[in-house]
């Protein structure tokens, strides 16, 4: 497959830029600048030559543009981390040796929104002065995000046991706030499921004023039903109830007595595996 390369400048890419950092927050998903600078001068020959190899080895969402006074061109890969632009210029590599030793390269990951373009240019065009692929973690620590976590518990010994999980759980760049409820209605009444935020339910089902399976069902109607993650505790095996639960909109289930550090330990996952 032939592709008609489209090559921006840095102004027209600014745009990508700042629209892939806004985006950082909700879908989680890091972008990387790649920059790879030619050793010598070339004829507009062989730069045509070049874009066209690198057009039809990206993505048709990555941007690829040109640096002029740097003698450089630039890949925004949108969605993708590090690893993935690693793996791309390996890949580059197999295919044209002869290429890819016509750059010095550096790759950037962006997963804070505070990053700023001619910023991370400038870092990157410093880094390969030197020949080399070249790597810059300065704009990879993530801006704090709050993550909500309702425990709706109806036995007050093990909500607490619970919450003092929970709020013992730390990770970089995320901040766990825990509720407490002891039965269904007060959490459908309360204010705090109507933020934005990432919101983990752990809760019984099995609970005075509403079980776990009614607030399950108006949990996944809601128009921002995605944001939840919701774990069952049971104290029933059935797994025609679980297959229930799960046909409902369950995202795990904990069945009782469970062991507490497996508990934290697949709270944490979860709160890990929310970015790519």
């Amino acid at each position: 497959m032939v592709t008609i390369a489209t090559l921006f400048n840095e102004q027209e890419v600014r745009p990508f830029f700042e629209l892939s950092k806004a985006s950082i927050r909700r879908s989680r998903h890091p972008f990387t600048i790649l920059l790879l600078k030619l050793h010598e001068t070339i004829d507009d020959r062989s730069r045509t030559a070049i874009v066209d190899f690198l057009a039809n080895e990206i993505r048709l969402t990555d941007i690829l543009f040109q640096i002029t006074d740097e003698n450089a061109l630039g890949l925004m890969l949108t969605e993708s981390g590090g690893n993935e632009a690693t793996a791309l210029l390996k890949r580059l590599e197999a295919r044209s040796p002869f290429f890819f030793n016509l750059f010095a390269t550096c790759i950037i990951e962006v997963r804070n929104g505070a990053a700023e373009l001619h910023q991370v240019l400038n870092h990157g065009f410093k880094a390969i002065r030197k020949e080399g692929v070249h790597r810059i973690h300065d704009y990879e620590e993530q801006i704090e995000e709050e993550i909500k976590v309702s425990i709706i518990e109806e036995n007050s010994m093990l909500r607490r046991v619970l919450a003092t999980t929970v709020e013992s759980i730390l990770i970089d760049g995320m901040e766990l706030t825990v509720q407490l409820f002891e039965d269904g209605q007060s959490f459908l009444e309360s204010e705090w499921l109507k933020s934005s935020h990432t919101h983990i339910i752990i809760m019984n089902d099995v609970l005075p004023r509403r079980n776990g399976l009614e607030i399950l069902n108006i949990i996944r109607q809601m128009p921002n039903q995605q944001k939840f993650i919701v774990f069952m505790m049971t104290n029933n095996s059935s797994e025609d109830e679980m297959i229930l639960s799960y046909e409902r909109g369950a995202d795990g289930f904990f069945i009782k007595p469970f062991n507490i550090r497996l508990f934290e330990a697949q709270i944490k996952r979860t709160c890990k595996g929310l970015w790519r």
